[in-house]
């Protein structure tokens, strides 16, 4: 089935390995187990793959979709009272709240990475689609980032 075939995105967060760039041969996508779960999440709200201990529920999908809209509408300017933020409103997976660290920009990738306490998470936006990591115990909500950089510049070069 296609799900089981999207399973194998989001199980690249949880692994050492270098998967082929065909765009760049010399940059291979590489990952190095920061995360212990992780889905790829169409902007529909359906799971297209998750991995690990990804627990997020159909209402905290829901959000971060509305979420995602209005910081791609609002680019760099700032949110005005009341609007959609994550700076404003942090996220909510698996029941756990976490707050908003600082948006990371690179190249056309934006990442939102999320700390509470010695854990973290990240989304990153493709382009029907989006990309969310827990970090794993030990590694940092930075390394966590940049493996949803990964994943989310992997999945936009495949067409996603």
């Amino acid at each position: 089935s296609m799900a089981a075939g999207w399973n194998q995105y989001p199980a690249l967060l949880l692994e050492s390995k270098s998967v082929p760039n065909a765009a760049e041969p010399p940059k291979p996508f590489k990952y190095s187990a920061k995360c212990s779960g992780g889905a790829v999440i169409g902007m529909n709200g359906s799971i297209y793959g998750q991995a690990g201990n990804f627990n997020g529920t159909p209402e905290e999908i829901q959000k971060i979709i509305q979420t995602l809209v209005e910081e791609e509408k609002r680019g760099d300017n700032p949110p005005g009272e009341g609007q959609l933020a994550f700076c404003f409103n942090g996220l909510m997976l698996g029941g756990t709240k976490y707050m908003f660290t600082t948006k990371l920009v690179d190249g056309g990738a934006t990442v939102f990475p999320f700390k509470r306490g010695n854990a973290g998470a990240a989304i990153s936006k493709c382009n029907a689609c989006f990309v969310v990591g827990i970090q794993k115990s030990g590694s940092s909500v930075q390394d966590c980032a940049e493996q949803v950089q990964t994943l989310r510049n992997q999945l936009v070069q495949a067409g996603q």
